[in-house]
């Protein structure tokens, strides 16, 4: 009997210690709730650890670590430099949603400006949209223009690097993609660019002036004539009649950790603070 009973005490203790090296855990239900709830990432998860006390025997005991979703911060410096700013969200405070224009256009003749036709003016739609993360701002534009339907499209963004803002247009009436560089002051960017003529190869200085409102863009283009004047080439006024998109952005702090905004501006202000 002796013997049968060492035997037995050592399976008992073998078969303790094997299962606590393979202890499966589980949450604890609230006391009573009716029903277990599914264990979620947020949820605290016990943890089983096994301790050997002075006679041999093994014994477990449940520690409980929490575990939440929280926002991975890089500390690589080319991650941190190529994060949306604050730049970045007051482009997209500007500009999205879906907007109704009034594009008027003047054909001159003279490259001292001082001539031009009579404008001619028509309706169309845009709309701005947030993309790549919030970097960058996409706009799509279409309205009726000598006798067709003009297309257009577009990105604006802010370069970390060079401290400027940028933006790329193409359409269907040109070959060229126009690409400018701004400077912003309060809520007005002040545009820059320059192309080819593709009918002379002649070098074009354009300059654009971009004012937000609340819900109001007004956009105006000029060309710089040779004698150093400039004369207006279009004006679009931008009316919003949506939304848009959800914000992708938040703007990065120095020192602080960001979430993800997702919620719709229905009235974005665009007065930086």
């Amino acid at each position: 009997m002796k013997n049968r009973t060492v035997i037995s005490a050592a399976i008992l203790a073998s078969l303790a210690f094997s299962a606590a090296g393979q202890t499966k855990t589980t949450p604890h239900a609230q006391p009573g709730a009716k029903e277990r709830k599914q264990q979620t990432p947020d949820m605290i998860a016990p943890s089983t650890t096994t301790q050997t006390s002075t006679t041999g025997q093994t014994s477990t005991t449940n520690q409980t670590t929490a575990t939440t979703n929280k926002p991975v911060v890089s500390t690589d410096p080319t991650v941190i430099a190529n994060q949306p700013t604050r730049e970045h969200l007051d482009l997209t405070r500007s500009l999205l949603g879906e907007w109704s224009t009034k594009v008027t256009v003047w054909t001159n003749t003279s490259q001292a400006g001082t001539t031009a036709t009579t404008p001619t003016t028509s309706n169309g739609t845009a709309r701005f949209y947030t993309t790549m993360g919030g970097r960058f701002v996409g706009t799509e534009f279409e309205c009726p223009f000598n006798g067709q339907t003009m297309r257009g499209a577009g990105f604006y963004g802010y370069n970390n690097g060079e401290k400027r803002y940028e933006s790329t247009w193409i359409d269907n009436q040109t070959s060229v993609i126009f690409f400018f560089t701004g400077v912003r002051q309060d809520n007005t960017i002040t545009w820059n660019s320059t192309f080819t003529e593709p009918q002379n190869g002649e070098k074009v200085n354009l300059r654009a002036v971009e004012v937000f409102g609340d819900n109001t863009i007004n956009y105006t283009l000029f060309q710089r004539t040779s004698g150093g004047g400039e004369f207006k080439k279009m004006e679009i006024t931008y009316t919003r009649t949506g939304p848009g998109s959800p914000v992708e952005i938040t703007p990065i702090v120095p020192g602080k950790k960001t979430g993800t905004n997702t919620g719709n501006t229905t009235n974005p202000q665009n007065t930086r603070k």
